[in-house]
């Protein structure tokens, strides 16, 4: 898969940190690079889905969750996000068959649109109290179309999403 235009310019300029697969570096430029206008979340998923068809998984030194990181994973069943993540970006598993999804309690931010129309999402296991749930910043559509989705379960208590409407912005 060849990376072109904007992204393609963005990592050459860094070359050295694709050279030592310093994955977190570079996801942080591509970040401000978007933050600047010159790419867009549909490029940094790009580059995901390019370093996924390396055979390398971004994860394993990630802080977070990249764009479309479950794109090419479409017949995963649960997404485990390690603890110490604090961030999910947009579009994560947009679409993805995922059922379970294990948040760990360091999340702070779910992306737009980050599991939106994941139609066999039913649960969400969430590593801290509902309380701390509740802190999370979740933004537009993350769970929309999330049809079956009928269970949070937290350290302290299990709910239906649905008392969490207006986090859940379905």
């Amino acid at each position: 898969m060849p990376i072109r235009g904007n992204l393609l310019k963005v990592l050459k300029q860094n070359k050295e940190h694709l050279k030592h697969n310093n994955y977190e570096v570079i996801y942080y430029n591509l970040n401000e690079a978007y933050s600047e206008g010159i790419l867009d979340p549909d490029h940094i998923g790009e580059f995901t889905s390019w370093v996924l068809s390396k055979g390398k998984d971004p994860m394993q030194v990630l802080s977070f969750v990249p764009p479309n990181y479950l794109y090419q994973e479409q017949m995963a069943k649960e997404l485990c996000v390690p603890e110490g993540t604090r961030i999910i970006y947009d579009y994560t598993a947009s679409g993805s068959n995922i059922e379970v999804l294990y948040l760990p309690k360091t999340i702070e931010l779910i992306g737009e649109e980050a599991f939106r129309g994941c139609e066999k999402l039913r649960k969400i296991v969430y590593g801290g109290t509902l309380t701390s749930f509740k802190r999370i910043k979740i933004k537009n559509f993350a769970f929309k179309d999330c049809y079956v989705l009928n269970r949070l379960e937290a350290s302290d208590g299990i709910v239906n999403p649905e008392s969490y409407l207006d986090l859940f912005n379905y």
